[in-house]
């Protein structure tokens, strides 16, 4: 990057998706101090470099306080990080560090992807405007000042004014009385409309300020370094010294319009007469200015009810350049869509003037604009980028602001739109669906325990789903705990204190997700029971019907199973460490998963000989009869193939969750072929030497062990805190699935 002599060299750091998380850091942290190196013979030698890049993390403050910190978050458009993570609210300290949503950033107001935000031109060339205006002429380095670089930074990103370059906030008393060819025009109604090209004289026009009631709006295309200015002294007709507020203005959409716009309230009209507003000799543009009345522009709208179908018209009016609507939008699972219509336009208006709606939120920097010539419709999804935090104003509320032509006759219309609707449950906690899955599995493995220790016959996995996975086990024994237990360093620890800071958070949300989670749980559970049914189907069929069933009539194990069982979970272990966990846990997954298609068939072939035995014996009534030999086979078959399925069903259920390290390895493959750092390892390790008794053994069901009982209490413990410790935090669901399957394998020991 280069301008006006000075530059930068830059240099680009590539992971290739080869670090997680605190490992990159050492790899950073080389890289910087390679770079610094080179410049070491330099007369001025730099002590520091700028990051820029994504998914970055702040993490020691104390020593780093001179650091200043700029979070730019995407807004609708990332998928992968949403909006309210980016914020450092309570991470960085608020006078060293900008969070703003790219929505909202003057010059650039677009919403952005995670991973090419770093390449978005537009931020690109704000980032480049505030680096290059942060150079010490003196020393051709980043100044050392980190206030300035804040106020830089603020400029840039957030209160950017018109000016091309940041300059000290001061509001310069000017006297008028000492400036020739002044002339004054008294604006005769409050509303004032110029599409001028004015080019012989300079016009100062005059608005007076009618009560303490009454607000200023202004947007302009006049490209005026000082426009508007408060009137201090003032006859009837002029204006003899005023302040000028051209720095309380901002920059307004559309990109490159050159467009400014400013707002002023009866407080910052408070003891003022007049408003000035300034248009220089030479100059063409448009002028939208209007003195209102406060409470008659800003009122609040009822919002449509979830299922209408029809837009609601909320204004339908003419004559106001400015309306403030408050949307009592306080849940980020809602979204509505405002659509301005224009009604009528006389012939006179020109094309090339625009409107424009903007759906302002008080509690971030997240605001999201429309814009579109003034004879067009257009429409601006309202819906929230983060929710409304604990500490915030509970009387403040997002508004959605029009401005119009004056000349115009519009009707703002607000509909529910159920499919963003949707999109935001999915988008703010879809991502609760995995744990509150992860729960359900769990519990039913608990139950499947229970009906162990008490003799009871197993059940099928998707029966004990039906029967016994509700939510009332799980959700009122953690809001009872929560309210016996009063302990703050709990709270903290608990995931719901994140949830809660993003203002996601409401207390019937475990509740909600584990009814959502259920149904996608019958699912899952369904299209995994129909492999091994179907695989079992067929080997019966290969085999035609050959199965040996002496395993389940004897009490001695195979000897060779187990050796070969401890050969394929070592196999797969080496898989593991050679190229990625993941991949492990699918092969573990296969070889589970035809031990229980074999355990399946051998159970469709004791079905048909019970059923044969039953057809040439006809059982006699009023006589209890005793369990034949082949239907205690048959129980002891289905229990064990009930069994092997729960292991499987967890199997895969660890592979669900460590599935985001597989698609790391299959990006990282061309690179090498084995995953740095895989944080999956260790929970998969702990599943395969879990395994190692379900796969050797020809009856993998545990008979008669002393710790059937704790361990199936021990699994509903286990539900309970994946609850409190992994709604938000989703990796914690593998070690507790891992865990789970190693408590499995403790009842073949004991």
């Amino acid at each position: 990057m280069r301008r006006n002599g000075s530059h930068f060299d830059r240099a680009l750091l590539h992971y290739f998706i080869y670090y997680f998380t605190f490992h990159s850091l050492e790899f950073v942290h080389e890289c910087i101090q390679h770079i610094l190196s080179l410049y070491s013979e330099a007369e001025s030698p730099p002590s520091s470099v700028v990051l820029v890049g994504h998914s970055m993390y702040w993490k020691d403050e104390e020593k780093l306080n001179h650091v200043t910190v700029l979070s730019v978050g995407g807004g609708h458009r990332d998928v992968m990080v949403k909006s309210a993570n980016t914020g450092l609210n309570g991470v960085v300290s608020s006078s060293r560090h900008i969070s703003a949503v790219s929505t909202s950033i003057p010059h650039v107001w677009e919403a952005a992807d995670h991973l090419c935000i770093v390449w978005c031109n537009e931020l690109v060339l704000a980032t480049k405007r505030a680096l290059f205006e942060m150079i010490d002429p003196k020393t051709s380095l980043l100044t050392e000042d980190p206030d300035l670089r804040m106020k830089i930074f603020r400029y840039h990103f957030s209160d950017h004014s018109g000016w091309k370059k940041y300059q000290e906030h001061k509001e310069d008393i000017i006297n008028f009385k000492d400036k020739k060819d002044v002339n004054f025009k008294l604006a005769a109604d409050s509303r004032l409309h110029i599409a001028t090209n004015n080019k012989d004289k300079l016009f100062y026009y005059l608005f007076p300020v009618p009560s303490p009631k009454h607000g200023f709006v202004a947007t302009t295309k006049i490209p005026a370094a000082r426009w508007v200015f408060l009137c201090t002294k003032a006859t009837d007709t002029t204006c003899d010294e005023g302040i000028d507020i051209t720095m309380r203005g901002r920059v307004a959409p559309p990109l490159r319009a050159g467009v400014r716009e400013i707002h002023l309230s009866p407080e910052d009209l408070k003891g003022h007469d007049f408003l000035v507003i300034r248009v220089p000799s030479g100059s063409a543009g448009v002028i939208n200015a209007e003195m209102y009345d406060w409470e008659e522009r800003h009122f609040e709208a009822e919002l449509p009810a979830f299922f209408s179908m029809a837009p609601q018209t909320i204004v339908n009016m003419s004559g106001p350049t400015y309306i403030s609507i408050g949307i009592d939008l306080t849940s980020v699972s809602t979204a509505y869509v405002a659509e301005l219509v224009p009604e009528e336009c006389p012939a006179s208006v020109q094309k090339g003037i625009n409107t424009t709606l903007r759906f302002e939120v008080p509690w971030k920097q997240e605001d999201t604009y429309s814009v579109a010539s003034v004879r067009q419709n257009h429409s601006l999804s309202l819906k929230l980028q983060s929710g409304r935090p604990p500490n915030a104003d509970n009387t403040s509320m997002p508004r959605l602001s029009a401005y119009l032509d004056p000349r115009c006759q519009y009707a703002i219309t607000l509909r529910y739109s159920q499919r963003e609707g949707y999109g935001q449950i999915v988008r703010f906690y879809g991502h609760t669906i995995p744990t509150m899955m992860v729960i359900i599995i769990i519990l039913a493995t608990s139950y499947q325990l229970k009906h162990l220790y008490l003799n009871k016959p197993l059940e099928s996995f998707s029966k004990l789903h039906d029967l016994y996975c509700k939510p009332y086990v799980v959700v009122p024994p953690i809001a009872l705990f929560r309210a016996i237990v009063k302990s703050e360093t709990l709270e903290q620890s608990y995931d719901f204190r994140t949830l809660t800071e993003q203002g996601i958070f409401f207390n019937f949300l475990p509740l909600v997700m584990f009814l959502l989670s259920y149904g996608f749980c019958a699912l899952f559970v369904l299209g995994l029971e129909n492999k091994p049914n179907t695989g079992g189907r067929f080997w019966k069929w290969w085999k035609k019907g050959e199965l040996s069933l002496e395993a389940f009539k004897s009490q001695n194990s195979s000897e060779q199973s187990r050796i070969w069982s401890i050969a394929v979970v070592g196999a797969v272990i080496a898989i593991a460490f050679g190229t990625c966990a993941a991949v492990a846990a699918m092969v573990l997954s296969l070889f589970l998963g035809l031990k229980a298609a074999g355990l399946k068939a051998k159970f469709l072939v004791a079905e048909s000989k019970v059923q044969n035995t039953a057809n040439k014996e006809p059982a006699k009534e009023d006589e209890q009869k005793k369990p034949t030999k082949d239907e205690e086979v048959l129980r002891q078959v289905r229990d064990n193939f009930y069994y092997v399925f729960t292991v499987l069903t967890l199997l895969n259920f660890l592979i669900l969750i460590v599935l985001p390290s597989f698609l790391a390895w299959m990006e990282n493959i061309k690179f090498n072929y084995r995953l740095q750092n895989d944080p999956a390892l260790y929970p998969v390790l702990l599943a395969c030497v879990s395994v190692i008794d379900v796969l050797g053994n020809p009856r993998p069901l545990p008979q008669n062990s002393k710790l059937t009982k704790p361990v199936s209490w021990i699994l509903y413990l286990f539900t309970m805190l994946l609850v409190l410790y992994a709604i938000d935090s989703v990796y914690r669901c593998a070690y507790f699935l891992s865990m789970s399957m190693l408590l499995l394998s403790f009842l073949q020991l004991f």
